[in-house]
């Protein structure tokens, strides 16, 4: 080396240095990038509130607002669920809410996500959009409380307490149907007879009943039957009526819809017949008593009108005989009388 002149050198330590520098730099720009990628990722995934309804009841934003304000954080903090709100009319004066939450990262390709729903119904809307929020709020605190369950620091301040829900509209007790309390009835049926008169024939029935409950009914009915003719020998013979009032009980089971009855009854009338065929023809008269029991359907048609179809037997407690000239039989009742019967019911 040349006298006055020296040679300076970085020494190995100095370049050291500059070499850690160089890969630090990289480092923390690196770590930026992926820092910026990883907050977007979140923001991607981040919370949304979807909202379908009328404007004029409440929209996505409010009732996000008020989540946030009962969580006391921001729904952008929140990942890994959605929430979906439709508030609907119902009728004319009802409305309907459906909250359906959506669990699992919508960005993940090939995940299905569970869905939650649930439903209230409320009067007012601005009611059921209240309580969108507070399901929101409970949704994401429960959400929380399962993936980290910790215990809550003394020093953090408590989130406000919850609105509470919307209240419950009582219904009022549906007045008790026309079947379940006293109530009178008229009827009015078309009947068939064979054995009381010398042949089948067919009649008309009038009656009113007090029903009590659907534990009994009692009832009362005229009767009367169209005439009947006989004959004998050539052209002599009679003609018999019969006409008779019934008291009569009856026991129903059933449903509102069907009912089946059984009914006793004691029938007290007037059967006459008259010569018919002859020179000086008479009429002869006696009293007509029997027992009867019967079955019968009854089948509401609208409310307040029931058909009823009826069929039983009855049992004369006297056979009185008419004869012509006093020796030529004319008629004799049967000892057991089939009858049958349809009409219609009116409750009053």
């Amino acid at each position: 080396m040349a006298p006055g002149r020296v040679k300076i050198s970085a020494p190995r330590s100095a370049w050291g240095l500059r070499r850690r520098r160089l890969v630090l730099r990289i480092i923390i720009t690196g770590a930026l990038v992926l820092g910026g990628v990883g907050v977007g990722q979140h923001a991607a995934r981040a919370a949304t509130v979807t909202f379908t309804g009328p404007s004029s009841c409440a929209d996505a934003g409010s009732i996000a607002e008020q989540a946030e304000d009962l969580l006391g954080r921001r729904l952008a903090d929140v990942t890994g669920v959605d929430f979906e709100v439709a508030l609907a009319k119902t009728g004319s004066s009802g409305w309907s809410l459906r909250l359906d939450t959506l669990e699992g990262d919508r960005s993940a390709a090939g995940v299905e996500r569970i869905r939650r729903s649930r439903e209230i119904r409320a009067t007012k809307c601005a009611e059921l959009a209240d309580a969108a929020a507070v399901g929101i709020a409970m949704s994401v605190r429960a959400l929380a409380e399962a993936e980290h369950p910790v215990a809550v620091s003394p020093t953090v301040t408590p989130p406000p307490p919850m609105a509470p829900p919307p209240p419950v509209l009582a219904t009022p007790a549906p007045a008790p149907p026309p079947s379940e309390r006293l109530a009178f009835l008229g009827r009015v049926n078309a009947v068939g007879d064979a054995g009381a008169l010398p042949g089948p024939t067919a009649g008309i029935e009038l009656g009113a009943a007090l029903r009590l409950a659907r534990l009994l009914r009692l009832g009362i009915s005229g009767t009367a039957l169209a005439p009947r003719s006989t004959l004998t020998t050539g052209n002599t013979g009679g003609e018999v009526t019969l006409m008779f009032g019934t008291v009569e009980v009856c026991a129903p089971t059933g449903t509102q819809r069907i009912e089946v009855f059984g009914c006793g009854a004691f029938e007290l009338g007037r059967i006459a017949a008259q010569g018919t065929g002859i020179a000086r023809p008479r009429l002869g008269s006696v009293l007509w008593e029997a027992v009867r029991a019967e079955l019968g359907l009854g089948l509401t048609l609208r409310p307040h009108l029931v058909l009823a179809l009826r069929a039983g037997a009855a049992l004369p407690l006297s056979r009185p005989e008419f004869v012509i000239n006093g020796t030529i039989p004319v008629h004799h009742p049967s000892a057991l009388v089939a009858r049958a019967g349809a009409g219609l019911e009116v409750e009053f």
